[in-house]
């Protein structure tokens, strides 16, 4: 914008200002252009503001089926909301046009910006779609609840079926105990009263046969209370642990709670899914849709052709580019003498040290050949020390002696040697130093 021409405000009110700061449009460049390009670019702000605005809706919801707080519920949606806001202003507001459309939504910068806004859009849809499905989400939950009740109580059932198998059995047994008693009791009365049967004599009176009625009655009298007695001590234990059994169940059932919180949704939801078609279509045709909102700005942004206002900010960039350029230029031709002489003086500098980094090469070799020098001594004499201890005759062990010290002189007079070359390079450097000085 020219220098002399006098800032104006696009025309609007408040909300028209409001929707070009959510687009990040710059007002300033649209005081001298066309009406459209300031429609445009609130059309831009008024899509940012969109998802923004499902987003809160979203993570509310999603946050009530973690708690009853609605405070909390509000204030997790408003902070969500804010964080679409911005990265959705971010990425419409930091995207520039070019001269070709297809250029525009082909480069990596609208691509990314499309994945992220891809992204985000999924977010803020599921929980959407999950609240679209409320009243079937949650009939679904109520009928999982009802089945893991049911579950339990069949649990149970099966744990107390083989106890009352059990029961039913001591009871049968104790029940033929007494039919078998009461038997042979009918048949010492028949024998008392002389009827005749297959079992009695038919003599009246208590002979020989009621005797020995009386004794098999006896003994059966004695096997039906040991099996009561047995039977009905076992019994009771056995009626103990089904009412145990009773009290856990209703324990479990009294303190059953069935899960209602985002994730058992989003199972309930992927069940019905599972089993009606219709929902499946449904849900994703509302998941692609709710996507699809989250990215109609960048979608816009980049299928719209440039207009005046994109030409303007990008001649405002590259015109602050060029003051920044021409400021820099600036500085440095200023600048440029301090800056040779502080080359300069760093290069003096460095000259200064070039001895002592010359020094420093000197002496490693001079500590790099002592080093070689010594290993290749001390193997050497071992290999000496092994020859003598193998020498027995004591002439060739004086020798081998003998030589073995002239090795060690040797070897003396070699490092004297590389010591006195290493003084004369430093004595040589020094002088050469003084000369030069």
């Amino acid at each position: 914008m020219d220098a002399a021409e006098p800032f104006r405000q696009p025309a609007g009110g408040r909300a028209t200002r409001f929707f070009l700061w959510a687009a990040g449009t710059d007002r300033s460049a649209l005081a001298s252009l066309p009406r459209s390009e300031t429609i445009k670019q609130v059309g831009f702000g008024t899509l940012v503001v969109v998802p923004a605005v499902m987003a809160l809706f979203a993570m509310t919801y999603a946050i009530s089926t973690l708690t009853d707080s609605l405070p909390l519920c509000l204030a997790a949606g408003v902070v969500w909301s804010a964080i679409v806001f911005c990265f959705d202003r971010f990425i419409v507001s930091t995207f520039r046009k070019s001269g070709s459309t297809w250029q525009d939504v082909t480069s990596a910068v609208f691509l990314s910006r499309l994945v992220f806004a891809v992204f985000v859009g999924v977010i803020v849809a599921h929980p959407l779609v999950m609240l679209y499905f409320s009243d079937t989400i949650e009939e679904r939950l109520a009928l999982e609840g009802r089945r893991q009740l049911a579950a339990l109580a069949d649990e149970t059932a099966a744990r107390r079926q083989p106890l009352g198998e059990r029961v039913a059995a001591l009871k049968s047994e104790i029940r033929e105990r007494e039919r078998e008693r009461n038997d042979h009791q009918q048949r010492l009365v028949d024998e008392i009263d002389g009827i005749v049967s297959g079992r009695t004599t038919g003599i009246p009176g208590r002979g020989a046969s009621a005797a020995e009625k009386k004794l098999q009655l006896q003994v059966a009298q004695l096997e039906l209370d040991a099996a009561r007695q047995r039977n009905l001590a076992e019994i009771a234990a056995i009626e103990g642990e089904i009412g145990r059994l009773a009290g856990e169940l209703e324990s479990r059932q009294a303190g059953f709670r069935q899960s209602t919180d985002y994730l058992a949704r989003a199972r309930a939801l992927s069940a019905l899914s599972a089993e009606e078609p219709h929902v499946n279509r449904v849900k994703w045709f509302l998941l692609l849709f709710f996507v699809f909102v989250d990215t109609l700005p960048i979608v816009f942004k980049g299928f719209t052709p440039r207009g005046p206002y994109d030409e303007r900010l990008r001649l405002a960039e590259f015109q602050a580019r060029r003051e920044v350029r021409a400021r820099r230029d600036s500085l440095q031709r200023v600048l440029y003498p301090h800056m040779v002489l502080a080359q300069e003086s760093r290069f003096m500098a460095d000259e200064s040290h070039a001895g002592v980094r010359d020094f420093a090469r000197r002496y490693r070799d001079f500590l790099d050949e002592l080093s070689r020098h010594q290993r290749e001594f001390l193997a050497e004499w071992q290999r000496q020390q092994e020859v003598l201890a193998a020498i027995e005759d004591e002439r060739l062990r004086r020798g081998q002696l003998d030589y073995m010290e002239q090795l060690r002189s040797a070897s003396v007079e070699v490092v004297e040697r590389a010591v006195e070359r290493f003084r004369r390079s430093l004595a040589w450097q020094g002088g050469g130093a003084g000369a030069e000085g």
